[in-house]
């Protein structure tokens, strides 16, 4: 499948979904292939810069490519706000057909345990629009066995209905929970130490 066509279902997937950070965040971390994410707030509206082209757009979202350098990057309007940037076809490809994998199987839209909670300490903090607020205090008596609760973005934890995860880096702190709780259990059937040994994928 070629990179207009991934695109244009890329576009539509995020467009249909409620949180769709959380796919794009879930697909850069299934890559594994160093894509960057760059800390640029905004972006030219499309088609005002010379210097880029869109290659497909949905709704809020487009992916553009840069007339000069070549490079494609994938943008959240109306806030314009740069989720990834991808120099390589390759890479390109892999993170593309990774949201779409993730945005068909997860079925975001459709799970209320994916609502987005801002957990806020400050009461007159605004809130972003896709976010429910929830104050700190309300959030430890509601879901006790978050762990490390601070400020920020959270969901519910899908195996765990008294528990908050954060949405940043959300498939990795599942894992780690995983493991968490596998050593608990070896330790429980008498293991005396527990040795893990991760390997990552070039």
């Amino acid at each position: 499948m070629d990179v207009g066509e991934l695109s244009k279902q890329v576009v539509d997937v995020l467009s249909d979904v409620l949180n769709p950070e959380i796919i794009i965040t879930s697909a850069i971390e299934k890559a594994n292939i160093g894509i960057i994410q760059p800390p640029w707030k905004k972006v030219t509206k499309p088609d005002e810069s010379s210097f880029w082209s869109i290659v497909a757009r949905s709704k809020n979202w487009f992916i553009e490519q840069n007339t000069v350098f070549k490079q494609y990057r994938l943008v959240g309007d109306p806030n314009r706000k740069v989720y990834a940037s991808i120099l390589k076809r390759d890479k390109l490809e892999i993170f593309l057909q990774n949201i779409i994998n993730i945005g068909s199987t997860q079925k975001i839209k459709e799970a209320p345990s994916m609502s987005i909670f801002q957990i806020v300490v400050d009461e007159n903090i605004t809130v972003r629009n896709d976010c429910a607020k929830m104050n700190y205090d309300y959030a430890l008596e509601k879901y006790p066995n978050t762990k490390n609760l601070t400020a920020g973005f959270y969901t519910t934890h899908p195996a765990d209905p008294k528990a908050l995860t954060p949405i940043e880096n959300y498939f990795g702190n599942l894992a780690l929970n995983k493991e968490d709780e596998c050593v608990v259990l070896i330790g429980k059937m008498g293991a005396k130490s527990v040795h893990i040994t991760k390997n990552r994928r070039k």
